[in-house]
């Protein structure tokens, strides 16, 4: 009679948003604060605040990528900086708005999409942002 092997993958990632004043920060390219969040297997189990050097976009994505962010919900966002942080294999959920609190409770939630969130005069179908997609519940 054959064995069967479960194999437990436990999912961890960690979430950072821009802060300032408690709140989402308005633009991410001159943001000097992070909110971090570490999740295992949908629960939070580590948050820190990180303080971002004055660094050009470049080096503001490598210190994002050093310290192992895998989605960033922000304010406004340079088509640059958003590039880049992509192209290291880092997800953005841009334009935000909103506490802290009430925008991390609608990210685990799935309803960060409610159009609550977003900044005034945003549209959907900017060139070369994605649509917004919820890691927690996998829905656009």
């Amino acid at each position: 009679m054959g064995m069967i092997f479960v194999i437990l993958i436990h999912m961890r990632y960690k979430i950072a948003l821009s802060i300032w004043n408690n709140k989402v920060s308005p633009v991410m390219d001159t943001a000097s604060q992070l909110m971090v969040i570490e999740y295992e297997d949908k629960k939070e189990v580590m948050r820190m605040l990180l303080n971002i050097p004055h660094f050009n976009v470049v080096h503001k994505a490598e210190f994002l990528k050093d310290h192992g962010i895998d989605l960033l919900i922000c304010g406004a966002i340079s088509m640059q900086m958003h590039q880049i942080l992509t192209a290291s294999h880092i997800e953005v959920i841009p334009f935000i708005r909103g506490s802290i609190g009430k925008v991390l409770a609608a990210y685990n939630d799935g309803d960060l999409q409610n159009g609550d969130f977003f900044l005034p005069g945003y549209r959907q179908n900017i060139p070369g942002f994605r649509r917004i997609r919820c890691r927690r519940r996998g829905k656009y």
